[in-house]
């Protein structure tokens, strides 16, 4: 065998017992999950550590015929002999992790709740729940949003769970900075980051990363040689018809309905114009669409 070949082999070796508990020498960067969860990540560690590098130095010894006899080109066993000895090293893994939470695991083996940041860093907007679980460097999955409701008072499944606590305050602190009203409002990427630095909130380096290439390209993408103070100051009429053409273009191209409290049409609106380059609040949209629905006949309804 080449040695990429060999190195291949043995890495799919590894992952048949595993998965990607070994996907490589070095752990990931651990999930803020707040102290609790911090205080057990480096014993864990160590131990994924020492299992990695056993296994690596039981397999290295063998010749690149013994590897081929006894496992198929994917890892796989195929000898008697390999799989009692893959067994062996599986039941050992589950051994070594039986005691790690279910937040652990999911860093330890690198599942798919851990977050994908490449692919959010595609996205119009973030919202407020969003925002709470990728902040953490993990998805903002259905159960985990729930769990770190309020009502749920730090339990899932039915258990105290330590991270759930710190989730729940985690995800207040910044409820109540980008939508204080629930109304369904979002930060917008800029103004999240500078909020971010501001009170120094840790959050993943990951997530800190997709921020910062956001606004890069963001501020890429701005339209330049032009500057709010070369629009002339508008009259109160002039106002009036730029609020209901607003209001107008909202309704009929994106189904706003001015009756509902909680439209999400205000965070579409600022999503696009971010990623325009153009600086507004999902709260000043709301604002100007409110003000350019008064004009609306009393018996206007939505198609």
């Amino acid at each position: 065998m080449q040695k990429s070949e060999r190195a291949r082999l043995i890495y799919l070796i590894m992952h048949n017992i595993g998965g990607f508990l070994f996907a490589t020498p070095e752990p990931l960067e651990p999930l803020r999950l707040g102290e609790y969860y911090k205080l057990r990540v480096p014993k864990l560690n160590e131990k994924r550590g020492e299992l990695f590098a056993k296994i690596r130095n039981d397999l290295i010894q063998y010749q690149d015929e013994e590897l081929l006899d006894n496992f198929s080109s994917t890892g796989i066993p195929t000898a008697e002999w390999s799989k009692q000895w893959v067994s062996n090293y599986q039941a050992e893994v589950k051994a070594a992790f039986s005691s790690a939470s279910k937040w652990h695991r999911i860093e330890l083996f690198r599942t798919k709740e851990l977050a994908d940041f490449k692919h959010w860093g595609r996205s119009e907007f973030l919202s407020v729940n969003e925002v709470v679980w990728l902040s953490v460097g993990l998805e903002p999955k259905e159960e985990f949003v729930k769990a770190a409701m309020p009502s749920k008072r730090t339990k899932l499944d039915g258990k105290f769970d330590e991270v759930i606590e710190y989730m729940t305050r985690h995800r207040e602190i910044i409820r109540r900075k980008f939508d204080p009203n629930s109304f369904g409002d979002h930060p917008d990427f800029k103004g999240l980051q500078e909020w971010i630095d501001e009170v120094q909130l840790e959050v993943h380096p990951g997530f800190a990363n997709m921020l910062a290439a956001r606004h890069k390209r963001k501020h890429t993408n701005k339209i330049t040689g032009r500057t709010d103070r070369s629009l002339e100051p508008m009259d109160g009429r002039e106002r009036a018809s730029m609020v209901k053409l607003i209001t107008a273009m909202a309704i009929d191209a994106y189904g706003y309905d001015p009756k509902s409290r909680r439209s999400a049409i205000p965070n579409e609106i600022q999503g696009i114009a971010d990623r325009l380059g153009l600086e507004i609040t999902s709260e000043t949209i709301r604002k100007y669409l409110k003000v350019g629905a008064e004009a609306l006949p009393e018996d206007w309804k939505p198609e």
